[in-house]
Parts: C-alpha cells; sequence; structure tokens
C-alpha cells in the first residue's frame, strides 16, 4: 500500500453513495466492481469545484489502472485515513 491507495480511499470515502455502493466497497475493502464507474461519473457531474472533478478523475483513473474486477486486497484497512 502506498500513499495513492490512501489518497484514493479517502477520495472515494468522501463521495461514496451509501453502503451499498461500490465506492463504499472499495472504502472498506480495495475490491473494484464495474459498478464503480458510473458512480464516479454520477459524482463527477455534481463535483463543484475544479479541485473535486480532479480528484475523481484520478479515482477513475487508478480504478482503470488496476481494473474493474479487482478483487479485495490484503491489508487494505491498514490503511489510514
Amino acid at each position: 500500500m502506498n500513499d495513492t491507495d490512501r489518497i484514493m480511499r479517502i477520495v472515494a470515502n468522501s463521495w461514496h453513495e451509501g453502503q451499498g455502493s461500490a465506492m463504499y466497497s472499495f472504502v472498506s475493502t480495495g475490491a473494484i466492481h464495474t459498478d464503480i464507474q458510473f458512480e464516479i461519473a454520477d459524482c463527477l457531474a455534481h463535483a463543484e469545484t475544479d479541485t473535486q472533478q480532479l480528484l475523481l478523475r484520478a479515482l477513475d483513473s487508478y480504478c482503470e489502472e488496476y481494473g474493474y474486477e479487482c478483487l479485495p486486497r490484503k491489508d487494505w484497512t491498514a490503511l489510514r485515513f
């Protein structure tokens, strides 16, 4: 785990749409499900600042890099906010 993992977890934690959402799953386990791309797109539509858009786009790129069917990651919960 690295600082990028931690930052992306913080971004997702700030924007997730509730306990049943793909972003919540990512925050909790590090798993990346296909639905996360749709949740990020929805959040982008509601982002009010350039910084929010930048962080959400970074999260989208991060998820794309890992793959949209990434399984839960070992030691993910050890990442501190």
